[in-house]
Formats: C-alpha cells, sequence, structure tokens
C-alpha cells in the first residue's frame, strides 16, 4: 500500500511538471508560428500567410494570427474575409484600435464609406483614451496609439472624399497631418479633395509636399498632374505625368492624363498613343475609351471614334461624355449606309445586341426610312426593356409618319424608364438628358395634336430638369440644344395661347443660351408683332437674316409685317425672297398676292392666289383673295367658283354666300342671288348687306313688297346705307307711293352715293399662323 501511495504520489508531481512543460512547448511553438507568419507577410506571400494562419488558429483563437490573416485576405481583395477576421479581433479583444482600422479599410473597399468612417472614429476614440492613460506602444502588430490615429484619420478622411465631403476630408487629412507631418497619404488625400472643391493650388501644393517626402510616390504626381491640367498649365501637366510613368510605367491613370493634356495641346496623335498604351493595360477603360474617340473625332477620323463611344457605352451605359460624342460624331459620320451595314453586321455576330438595333434604327431614320426604324427600335426593345433611347426614337420616327399618338405614348414610356434610372440615381446625367429630350419630343406632337397646354407643360418640364444635368463643355454640347429647343418650343405653344409676352420672354431665354438661333429671332418677332411692337418685330426677322441668309420665314415675317404697315411694295420683294428661298409655301403666294392686289394689280393677285391653291387645295384665304380679285377685274364666273369652293371647305361662311350672291346678281341670276343672300342672312342676321341685295333681286323679279321689307331691314341695321334708300325708292315708286319714292331717293342723296354691288370691304390681313412652325426635333434629320 505504502509503495502503492508513493507511486500515486509521484505520479501526481510529474504530471504537474509535464503539463508547465507542454505549456512553455506550446508557447514556444505559437511563438514560432507567429514568427513564420509574419515573415511570409513580410515577404508578401499572402495565400501562405492565410495558410499558416489557419492552421495556427486551428488549435485555438489568436488576435494576432487573425490580424495577419485579415490583412492578407484584404491583401488579396478577400474583403468580406477580411472584415469577418477582423470581427473576431474585436470580439476577442473589443479595444484593438487596429482591427476597427484595418475593418474600415476592408469596407471602404466594398463602398460601404458610412461603415469605414464609423469604424475609423471607433479607432480614434479607443487610441484617444489610450493615450490618455499615458499608452505609448503595443505588440508587434498593434501599432502605437499615435500612429494608429493618423491611420484612422487619413482612412475616415479618404471615405469621406468618396461620400462627396471634401471638406470633412481635408479635416482629417489635416488633423493626421498635425500628429505626423510627414504622411504622404495624408498630403496625396488632401489634394485631392482640395482639387475636388476647386481650390487646384490647394492641390499642387500638397501633392508637391508629398513628393518632397518621397519623391517615388506615383499617386501623387498624378493628381498634381491633373490639377495642372484643371488650371490650363498642359505642358506641366504632361511633365508629372511623364515623371508617374517613369516611377510605373503600367499606370493607367498618367497614361489618360497624359493624352487629355497633349490634346489640349493639339497633339491629337500623342493623345492616341497614350489611350492606346491605357487600353492595352486596361481594355475596359471607359475614359481612355471615350478620350481615344474623341482624339479620333479631332482627327476627322468620325467612324473609329463612333467604335470607342460604343465600346464605352457598352461598359458604361451611363457615360455622359461617351453619351455626347457618340450623337456627334455618328451624325458627323453622315455615312447612313455603312453604319448600317456595320451595324448589320454586330447584329449577325449578336442577334442580341440591343445597342446596334438602337443605332440601325436611327441610321435608317437618317435616311428617311421610318418603318425600318420603328421596326429596328421595337427590337432593340424587346431586349431592353429599360432602353430610354429606343422609345425616343422610335417615337420620333411614329411623329415622322404622322402617328402623333404612338409618338406620345412612346415619349411617355422613355420619361418612366428615366424617372426610374433617375429616382435609383439622381446623377444619372444621360437619363436626365434623354428624358429631357423625351418630353420635348412629346410636346412637339401634342403641339402637332392641338394640345398647346400639354406642350407647355412638357417643355417647362425639360427645362425644369436643366439642374440635373451637370454643368460644363459637355451640357453646352447636347444639354443646352434640348433646353434651348424647350424654350423655342414652349413659347410657340404660349403663343398658340395668346401669351405673347410669354412668348417673347421664352424666346429671349433660348436666344440668351444661344445668340446665333434665327428661329428664336423669327419667333420674337412674330410675337412681337402681335403685340403691335413692328419695329421690335423687323429687328428681329433682320437678326435672324443676318445670322441665317437663307431663313424664308424671316423674310415671310418681314413681309408680313410691312402687310399690317401698308407698305405693299415691300411686302411683295419680301415674299418674293421667302419663295425663291421656299418655292413650296402657299401663305407666302397667298400674302404676295393680297400686296399686289392693293396695288391694283389683280391679275397678279390671281397669279398668286392660284399658285397657293395648287400647293394647298384647302386654302381658304387664296380662294377668298382670288374671287376678290376677280370680283375686281368683272370676272363674275371665277368669283361664282371661288366662293363655292370656300363653301365647300366652310358651309357656314355668311360673306361666302354673300359674295357668290353679288356675282351672281351681275349675272342676271335673281333666284341665285336669293338663295345666297337667304342662307348669307340665316348665319348672320344683321347683315344689311344682304337684306339689301336680296331685295335689290326681289325687284328684279317684281316682287316690290319684299324689295321694300328687305331693304327697310337694311336701312334698319345700317341707317347709312344710300344704296338700299335708292332701291326701297325704286320698289315705292313701282307700286305708286310717288311721295315714298321720293322720301327714299332724297335720302339716298343726302347721304351722298348711288347703289353699287361692290359693297363688300376686304377682310383685315393677319399674319399667317404658319409662320409658328415647331422647330425640328432634337436629331438633324
Amino acid at each position: 500500500m505504502i509503495i502503492y501511495a508513493f507511486n500515486i504520489g509521484r505520479a501526481s508531481s510529474f504530471a504537474a511538471v509535464f503539463v508547465l512543460l507542454c505549456s512553455l512547448l506550446a508557447a514556444a511553438s505559437t511563438a514560432s508560428d507567429l514568427k513564420d507568419i509574419q515573415s511570409a507577410y513580410t515577404s508578401r506571400n499572402y495565400q501562405l500567410t492565410i495558410e499558416l494562419a489557419t492552421k495556427l488558429l486551428a488549435r485555438g483563437p489568436n488576435v494576432t494570427a487573425l490580424a495577419f490573416r485579415a490583412r492578407a485576405r484584404g491583401a488579396l481583395g478577400d474583403f468580406n474575409g477580411e472584415i469577418a477576421d477582423d470581427n473576431a479581433i474585436i470580439v476577442l479583444d473589443a479595444r484593438n484600435a487596429d482591427a476597427y482600422v484595418d475593418r474600415g479599410i476592408a469596407r471602404g473597399r466594398l463602398g460601404d464609406w458610412n461603415a469605414e468612417i464609423a469604424d475609423d472614429g471607433e479607432a480614434l476614440a479607443i487610441d484617444g483614451a489610450a493615450l490618455a492613460n499615458g499608452a505609448k506602444s503595443a505588440d508587434s502588430l498593434t501599432s502605437s496609439p499615435n500612429v494608429n490615429r493618423v491611420a484612422a484619420y487619413v482612412n475616415r478622411g479618404a471615405a469621406r472624399g468618396h461620400r462627396g465631403d471634401f471638406q470633412g476630408d481635408i479635416d482629417d487629412e489635416s488633423a493626421a497631418l498635425a500628429i505626423d507631418s510627414k504622411s504622404v497619404d495624408a498630403y496625396v488625400n488632401r489634394g485631392v479633395a482640395s482639387g475636388r472643391l476647386g481650390n487646384w493650388n490647394g492641390e499642387i501644393a500638397d501633392e508637391s509636399a508629398a513628393i518632397s517626402i518621397d519623391p517615388k510616390n506615383v499617386d501623387a504626381y498624378v493628381d498634381r498632374g491633373a490639377a495642372h491640367g484643371a488650371l490650363g498649365e498642359w505642358s506641366l501637366e504632361i511633365n508629372d505625368e511623364t515623371a508617374a510613368l517613369a516611377i510605373d510605367p503600367r499606370n493607367v491613370d498618367a497614361y489618360v492624363n497624359r493624352g487629355i493634356a497633349r490634346g489640349h495641346t493639339g497633339d491629337w496623335s500623342g493623345e492616341l498613343a497614350d489611350d492606346d498604351a491605357a487600353l492595352a493595360i486596361a481594355p475596359k477603360n471607359v475614359d481612355a475609351l471615350v478620350n481615344r474617340g474623341a482624339a479620333h473625332g479631332q482627327l476627322g477620323e468620325w467612324r473609329r471614334e463612333v467604335r470607342d463611344d460604343f465600346a464605352a457605352l457598352i461598359i458604361d451605359p451611363k457615360n455622359l461624355a461617351a453619351y455626347v460624342d457618340l450623337r456627334i460624331a455618328r451624325d458627323r459620320v453622315g455615312d447612313w449606309k455603312r453604319e448600317i451595314e456595320d451595324d448589320s453586321a454586330a447584329l449577325a455576330a449578336d442577334p442580341n445586341d440591343a445597342l446596334a438595333f438602337e443605332d440601325r434604327g436611327y441610321a435608317r431614320g437618317q435616311l428617311g426610312d421610318w418603318r425600318g426604324e420603328i421596326a429596328d427600335e421595337s427590337a432593340a426593345i424587346s431586349l431592353d426593356p429599360k432602353n430610354a433611347a429606343a422609345y425616343v426614337d422610335r417615337g420620333y420616327a411614329n411623329g415622322q409618319l404622322g402617328d402623333w399618338k404612338s409618338e406620345v405614348r412612346d415619349e411617355s414610356s422613355a420619361i418612366a424608364v428615366d424617372d426610374a434610372a433617375l429616382a435609383a440615381d439622381p446623377a444619372d446625367a444621360v437619363a436626365s438628358l434623354n428624358r429631357a429630350e423625351a418630353y420635348v419630343d412629346r410636346g412637339a406632337a401634342r403641339w402637332r395634336l392641338g394640345d398647346w397646354t400639354g406642350q407647355i407643360a412638357d417643355d417647362s418640364a425639360a427645362i425644369a430638369g436643366e439642374g440635373t444635368v451637370p454643368a460644363g463643355d459637355l451640357t453646352h454640347v447636347l444639354a443646352n440644344v434640348i433646353i434651348i429647343e424647350a424654350y423655342e418650343d414652349r413659347g410657340v405653344g404660349r403663343g398658340r395661347e395668346g401669351d405673347w409676352k410669354g412668348e417673347v420672354a421664352d424666346e429671349t431665354e433660348a436666344l440668351a443660351l444661344d445668340p446665333r438661333n434665327a428661329d428664336a429671332y423669327v419667333n420674337r418677332g412674330y410675337a412681337r408683332g402681335e403685340l403691335g411692337d413692328w419695329q421690335g418685330e423687323i429687328r428681329d426677322d433682320r437678326a435672324a437674316l443676318a445670322i441665317k441668309p437663307t431663313e424664308a420665314a424671316a423674310y415671310e415675317a418681314l413681309g408680313d409685317v410691312h402687310l399690317q404697315l401698308g407698305d405693299f411694295r415691300g411686302a411683295i420683294a419680301d415674299e418674293s425672297a421667302a419663295l425663291a428661298l421656299d418655292p413650296r409655301n402657299p401663305d407666302v403666294y397667298e400674302d404676295r398676292g393680297y400686296a399686289r392686289g392693293q396695288r391694283g394689280d389683280w391679275r397678279g393677285e390671281i397669279r398668286d392666289e392660284s399658285a397657293a391653291i395648287v400647293i394647298d387645295p384647302k386654302d381658304a384665304d387664296a380662294y377668298e383673295d382670288r374671287g376678290d380679285a376677280r370680283m375686281e377685274i368683272d370676272d363674275w364666273k371665277g368669283v361664282i367658283t371661288d366662293e363655292t369652293a370656300l363653301l365647300a371647305i366652310d358651309p357656314k361662311d355668311a360673306d361666302a354666300f354673300e359674295e357668290r350672291g353679288e356675282a351672281r346678281s351681275q349675272l342676271g341670276d335673281w333666284k341665285g342671288v336669293i338663295a345666297d343672300e337667304t342662307a348669307a342672312l340665316s348665319i348672320a342676321p344683321r347683315n344689311a348687306v344682304a337684306y339689301e341685295d336680296r331685295g335689290y333681286a326681289e325687284g328684279q323679279l317684281g316682287d316690290w313688297r319684299a324689295e321694300i321689307r328687305d331693304e327697310t331691314s337694311a336701312i334698319a341695321i345700317d341707317p347709312s346705307d344710300a344704296a338700299a334708300y335708292e332701291d326701297r325708292g325704286d320698289a315705292r315708286e313701282q307700286l305708286g307711293d310717288s311721295s315714298g319714292a321720293v322720301q327714299d331717293q332724297s335720302a339716298a342723296v343726302a347721304i351722298g352715293s348711288a347703289r353699287t354691288i361692290l359693297h363688300r370691304t376686304r377682310r383685315a390681313r393677319l399674319p399667317h399662323a404658319s409662320l409658328h412652325p415647331l422647330m425640328p426635333p432634337l436629331r438633324p434629320r
């Protein structure tokens, strides 16, 4: 028993020693493993780092192993894995500031800037408390509190910059520099933020400070170069980007920036070379594609520009620069048949290429093949129901075929798609521009349907959307084109509703954006004329002609002004100039004919009004004016023909009945006179001339009492109608009423007139509504 007890006691003592020895050996093994992990991480063998750390962590939790593995995962782009490891560290050590900084970086790499800002803020709070307690250093992977605070400020600043809070970025980077005046990253980040706020000199100063500390810092050279470029210092930008490329020959941003600078100096070949170099490294770099396309365009290689812009839009459908440049380039190519061939080849290779369908449809529309455009745009929409541009183009084609209701539906679909896109991304400039164009085109269709109020609302919506379009050269190239058109068209719509001051205001806005817009001058002039400002209209029309001497509408408008002022010779000259430019305008023939008639050139008037009627067989004014001229040369059968044509257009035209009755009177068709004047009176019962003429015809048929009744009615309406007194006197004499006859004849003499057949005074002429053509939609056709 004693031996047994001894043995038992001895075994217990040995076990204690064994446990201690194993603990020491395990610690030594862990230390050795950690050393291997650190060595692998330092040599940038991140996969081996992960494997060794994972093997060690299989034996139990270890903050240092987790930290190495987290950073290795982040280095390999596994940011979710890095976040998971940092979460595990924080569970084990809630005051581990490094874990918060590292997790923040990983979250920022995933675009979660708010989470990064929160993590860096937590790290700053932890390190601030540690410093307050006198902390100075930590273990092999943990930074000292001050070093860690610099990293937290730098990273939080960068996250704020990504959110657009550039002043917040500057504040954080400045806080980092207050702790460590040699922090290159802080200088670089603060410089970029200063540049985003337009402080290019501030950016240059910060990037220069970074370079003075680290002459091999590529980012600082690239960013300083961009700042020089923003100031138009192209040679300095070229120097900086070249310095960056000497350090890193594969830096895509440096190639792109240097290419832009070279382009600004007119070295388009140099820009092409730089963009080619960038694309050789990063074939899907949108900036390089767009810039290379622009350089091709500057060299007149429009087809190559189209290819580059297409490639850019396939990668980034929201790229504003590619969207604008593509539209300009493909219009400048002008070889629509070849474009159709290219798109057809693309579709043979990929029948699901919605962009190729859309572009081929556009090209077909340029050739006037509206049905072909509709078919292609419909195919594009079936492949991509959110292709707003295809809806816009199909709508336009429908409008060209006169199907305005279908255009309204298509443009409405485009607006709905763009609204959804802007709700998801308010900065989507392509959607903003496309929506503005859809509003303008829908407004044009509503104008055609007579819905002036709807048109005004649509153009107002396009103008209101101007604020969502980013400012700059691209806005001038395309967005302003849409907005100018919206002001023009809204002005026309307001004029249609009689709001002439509103039209003047809108056309003035259009001219402020484009002082060489001849159409806006013509429209503003028209509105000024409606307000009685004839001299203002003349000035505007002459301004239009100074810009565009072939503007037929300006000559037509000047002709109408001269008509209003009684300058018939001037009107004839202006309308003749308009017809030389546009010989198929019936309104101009009509107006020139009227002016010729006012100068006594009745046969000249007849020729012009006849020309108007050949072009537009339903031109009521032309029939009316030709009838007047024929009346002046006693062509009574011609008068009857013209007034009959007028009545076919408007069966309620009392004047036409009356004048046809007068012509029939000249031909002795007394029953025809009675019928026509009776019809005139059924429409306009207060027409003294119709009573007078009907009475005269009744007298010619021997119905003296009926003549007396009608002439009495004429006198009641117009007591100064001498012919009515004369005719009633004749009728009374026929009935033996000598005293009544003498009384009426005396009244006629006292008034100082005798009966005449040509009673009617020509109606006052106003400028034609045709002077208000809706401006052509945005796309040149």
